[in-house]
Order: structure tokens, then C-alpha cells, then sequence
């Protein structure tokens, strides 16, 4: 990977080994990040900053998901917990 075509990086979350695991699109304008720091992050991609974080999990966040007909996050957690988050 050529760094010289990075355009931007976003930062939010702490820093482990293996921080961000997983990410997943919400809409044009929004992205969802989970991480080895037990949270999610929701983040707006034209100004390039975090907008929420989801706090609840005990181990690493490895699994997002957006599901748009009911407007909620989901979070798979190595903790063995799914839980779903309301964007209301």
C-alpha cells in the first residue's frame, strides 16, 4: 500500500495492538468502526469527526453492522454479546 494515497485517517479510538477490527457503512455520510478498545464509533466522513460512541461491551467490539429499516447499530463482542443501539 503506497501511504502517499492516503487521503485522510481518522482517529478516535484508544490504542491497542489490534485496534480497529471491523468497519461498516451506514449511509454516503457515515461509517461505523468497532474496536479492541470495547466501543463503536459512529463517524460523520465529510467532516471527519466521531459523532457517538457506543460503551457497553467487557472485551474487543469484532462486528458491526448498520440495519437501515430499523435505523440501529448492531456490536458483536468477543465478550459473547450482541447488543443493538438505537440511532433515534
Amino acid at each position: 500500500t503506497n501511504s502517499d494515497n492516503c487521503v485522510h485517517t481518522f482517529k478516535d479510538h484508544e490504542e491497542y495492538e489490534e485496534c480497529v477490527i471491523s468497519i461498516a457503512k451506514v449511509d454516503d455520510s457515515h461509517f461505523i468502526s468497532g474496536s479492541a478498545d470495547r466501543t463503536a464509533k459512529l463517524w460523520n466522513f465529510q467532516s471527519k469527526d466521531c459523532i457517538r460512541t457506543f460503551s457497553g461491551h467487557t472485551y474487543w467490539v469484532n462486528a458491526v453492522m448498520y440495519m437501515s429499516t430499523e435505523n440501529t447499530v448492531l456490536t458483536g463482542s468477543s465478550d459473547s454479546s450482541i447488543k443493538v443501539w438505537s440511532l433515534n
